[in-house]
């Protein structure tokens, strides 16, 4: 059976969007909570792992979610103004 016209354009349709569903599924959360030396909530930090373009920054009770982080180890790097950056694995 020979496919043409409107047949072959749904087919490539199905699996461009298979080959979508695929990539999606291949991400993670990376989600954590930063605090003070004093264990204090730190709200406002940069979070970025390192290696990839997907950062957030910490809520008012210091926590954070990274969403649609792709598949892999990061490191991750805090930073605020006026403090030392901090990177952890």
């Amino acid at each position: 059976m020979k496919l043409s016209g409107l047949g072959c354009q749904w087919i490539m349709l199905f699996v461009l969007m298979l080959l979508g569903s695929a990539a999606l599924a291949q991400s993670g959360t990376i989600k954590g909570r930063v605090t003070t030396s004093d264990d204090q909530p730190a709200p406002y930090v940069t979070i970025t792992a390192v290696g990839s373009s997907r950062n957030v920054i910490t809520d008012e009770a210091g926590f954070y979610t990274l969403t649609k982080v792709p598949a892999g180890d990061y490191e991750l790097e805090a930073s605020f103004v006026g403090y030392e950056t901090l990177k952890k694995i």
